[in-house]
């Protein structure tokens, strides 16, 4: 068994439980043992590690290891047969021999800042940077698109970043000011980040039926909402009434920062119907009052509940705008096209929805994943005759853009 102390800068770090850690060294090829490699991965095993001679404690939390760090460590190199050992099926030993295991170590010099620079150097400005420009490029192409809808579909990446073709394209969305004088803020968005998507969903809407319009009667009834996302930024920031519908009865609905946010702004909270959204809500005297007096509906990957909300606004003259997900082929089998096939993808779901009205509209949303809107405005004339091929043409362009 052979010691050799290493001393190097921490690149990164995983801390997997209180008795396991991770860590690479940046060490600059400086020792031998490395075989002339920049870094090195080290193993802290609690079982192995020697607490009673190391100067420091055996790393447990992100913070006894951090990022940037310059530190001492005697690690024990591994034997040229000890990988060949390892059980293959043990991952916990696996892992050991693929890594230097940690005897003693100190911490030799703290790093301050956030970023450091390194083999792997965080460059969040860059990125932040460059967000800004695709944000100012956008704001450009709106003044002479005059639609959301427009500016995203013109909006490409530099061929500078060759890694970001491959469906990882920057697109920065950004809504023109209304005529009812309610402005949205532009914002940058990746369709990689799934993260933003119902920001981007919300400015859609803004941007398409318009504030006044959202604010008319009881506001917005979010089906099938989880956490309320829409909900909180169609109430608490666009002041636009707004209610959750959503059988799940959360413990904590509301994350920390939303508080926070509400707290300072002194805005009030959405409502939450913790019900789910058949017939039985339909029948109840207080949700039909809902149904009646909202301005419209909205789902954002609303699951078993995307028909009923596209059948329910038909019904009652409603707007609305979903955002399908999931088709569920084993509870509706008997959903078919109107040339017979059965709806089995997404697109055919799609599909199937526009057929309800003429009137229906497809559009696709610049956010990773599902993110296909079928809508359905007030002002929406319906055609005297139903052109089963437009709409199509329409649902192609969407999932080929």
């Amino acid at each position: 068994m052979t010691f050799v102390t290493v001393e190097g800068i921490v690149l990164s770090r995983r801390v997997c439980s209180k008795s396991l850690a991770f860590a690479i060294i940046q060490t600059a090829g400086t020792y031998e043992a490395c075989a002339g490699s920049d870094s090195i991965s080290i193993c802290f095993n609690k079982e192995n590690f020697n607490a009673e001679n190391s100067v420091a404690a055996f790393p447990q939390r992100k913070g006894d290891l951090r990022q940037g760090d310059t530190v001492e460590a005697t690690v024990r190199m591994p034997s040229e047969n000890e990988s060949d050992q390892a059980c293959p099926t043990d991952a916990r030993a696996a892992s050991w021999a693929a890594h230097w295991e940690v005897s003693v170590w100190r911490v030799l010099k703290r790093h301050e800042g956030r970023g450091f620079e390194g083999l792997r150097p965080v460059n969040k400005p860059r990125e932040k940077k460059r967000r800004a420009d695709a944000a100012a490029d956008v704001s450009a192409t709106v003044e002479n698109s005059g639609t959301l809808e427009a500016a995203t579909e013109e909006v490409s990446v530099s061929e500078e970043e060759p890694h970001r073709q491959e469906g990882k394209v920057q697109i920065a969305a950004n809504a023109v000011n209304h005529s009812d004088g309610c402005d949205v803020l532009s914002f940058g968005v990746s369709p990689a980040s799934k993260a933003a998507r119902g920001k981007v969903f919300v400015q859609w809407l803004l941007s398409t039926f318009g504030a006044e319009q959202l604010r008319e009667g009881c506001g917005v009834l979010d089906v099938a909402g989880g956490r309320g996302a829409i909900s909180f930024q169609l109430q608490c920031e666009n002041n636009i009434p707004s209610t959750l519908i959503d059988p799940q009865m959360r413990k904590n609905t509301l994350k920390q920062w939303q508080k926070r946010y509400i707290r300072k702004h002194q805005v009030e909270c959405f409502a939450h119907v913790a019900v789910p959204f058949d017939d039985e809500f339909h029948n109840h005297p207080e949700h039909g009052r809902l149904v009646d007096q909202c301005s419209a509906f909205v789902g954002l990957h609303p699951d078993e509940a995307t028909e009923a909300i596209v059948d329910t606004a038909l019904r009652h003259r409603k707007q609305f705008a979903v955002v399908p997900c999931c088709v569920f082929t084993n509870l509706w089998p008997d959903r078919c096209l109107p040339d017979g096939r059965p709806v089995e993808t997404t697109q055919d779901f799609v599909e199937y929805l526009a057929n309800k009205d003429p009137a229906i509209r497809v559009v696709s949303l610049p956010f990773e994943g599902r993110n296909t809107v079928v809508y359905k405005l007030h002002d929406h004339p319906s055609p005297a005759v139903f052109d089963l091929c437009c709409i199509r043409r329409e649902i192609n362009a969407c999932y080929l853009s």
